[in-house]
């Protein structure tokens, strides 16, 4: 069984999509600090750093396990991890 290796091309393109979505989750998180928590003091600190940790961490592990070795971003170009046995 033989499959087609994805493009350096596709390749940075279905990351530079996931870089979006993981740049509009982080301002998501900022704004939240900002609103509901003042943007003052250690909760809204709290929340960004974890926030950040989750969305820099998380999300990459969280999409290719539950997408079934695919993000958002390679999903949307038809590209998927899979092993040397297929």
């Amino acid at each position: 069984m033989e499959f087609d290796l994805a493009g350096i091309a596709s390749r940075s393109l279905a990351r530079a999509l996931d870089a979006l979505i993981q740049g509009a989750l982080l301002f998501a998180m900022v704004l939240i600090a900002l609103t509901v928590l003042g943007g003052e003091g250690a909760a809204a600190l709290v929340v960004v750093i974890v926030g950040v940790a989750l969305v820099v961490l998380g999300y990459p592990i969280l999409t290719e396990v539950l997408m079934r070795g695919s993000s958002p971003g390679k999903a949307a170009l038809g590209i998927r991890v899979v092993t040397v046995e297929g």
